[in-house]
C-alpha cells in the first residue's frame, strides 16, 4: 500500500509539530491518521488527527523524553474516537475486516504504519495483523 495515498485532508501541522507516525487503513475512503509530537517547554505533547477531524483519546499524551518504540505502539493501540472502537488505530479494524469477509490471510495488507522516527512500526503492525488474522481463521 503506498504511504502517500490519502492524507491530503489531514489538518496542517502546528508550529513546531512533527508527524512521528502515519497510519493508512484500507477502507472505502482510505482512512489516514497522523500521530504528531511537539515540544512545549520541557514536555513533549502528542496528538492524533485524521481527515474527519475526529477527537481522539489515547495514552500517554505527553512525555519528558521522546517516546520509545513501545510507547508509540501503546499510543497507537490505545487511541479511540467516536467512530473508532477498541483496539486502536490499526488492530481495532481486524475483527471488522474478518466479519466483513476479508480473508484473514490478507489482513497484513489492510493497513500500513509508517514512521521516519520508528522504522520498526511497519513490520510490527504487518506481523500483528497477520497474527490477528490467524487467530480469527
Amino acid at each position: 500500500m503506498p504511504i502517500n495515498m490519502g492524507g491530503e485532508y489531514l489538518p496542517d501541522l502546528e508550529d513546531g509539530e512533527v508527524e512521528i507516525a502515519r497510519v493508512v487503513v484500507e477502507s472505502v475512503m482510505l482512512d489516514v491518521s497522523s500521530v504528531r509530537a511537539r515540544e512545549d517547554g520541557d514536555i513533549i505533547r502528542y496528538r492524533v488527527v485524521d481527515e474527519q477531524n475526529s477527537t481522539f483519546e489515547f495514552s500517554p499524551t505527553e512525555s519528558s523524553e521522546p517516546f520509545s518504540l513501545g510507547e508509540v505502539v501503546e499510543l497507537i493501540d490505545s487511541a479511540t474516537s467516536e467512530s473508532l472502537g477498541e483496539g486502536g488505530l490499526v488492530l481495532g479494524f481486524a475483527e471488522f475486516w474478518v466479519e466483513s469477509g476479508v480473508d484473514p490471510d490478507e489482513l497484513g495488507d489492510m493497513a500500513y504504519v509508517w514512521s521516519a522516527f520508528y522504522p520498526g512500526l511497519t513490520g510490527l503492525y504487518r506481523d500483528a495483523l497477520v497474527e490477528a488474522g490467524s487467530a480469527r481463521a
